[in-house]
């Protein structure tokens, strides 16, 4: 039986605290999407070893 990673498309990420929650928890989180321009700066603060934006 093959077992899968379960993975998040991450929308209107905001500062990343949800994606965070979902990293912890195990699931896999390889696209994260912001709009603005200024939370998507807090984004990369937050997630410094992610490129997801």
């Amino acid at each position: 039986m093959k077992i899968l990673k379960i993975r998040i498309l991450s929308l209107f990420s905001d500062c990343g605290g949800l994606d965070l929650g979902f990293e912890r928890a195990g699931l896999g989180v390889p696209i994260a999407n912001e709009y603005d321009k200024t939370i998507r700066e807090t984004f990369k603060v937050n997630h410094p070893k992610e490129n997801k934006l």
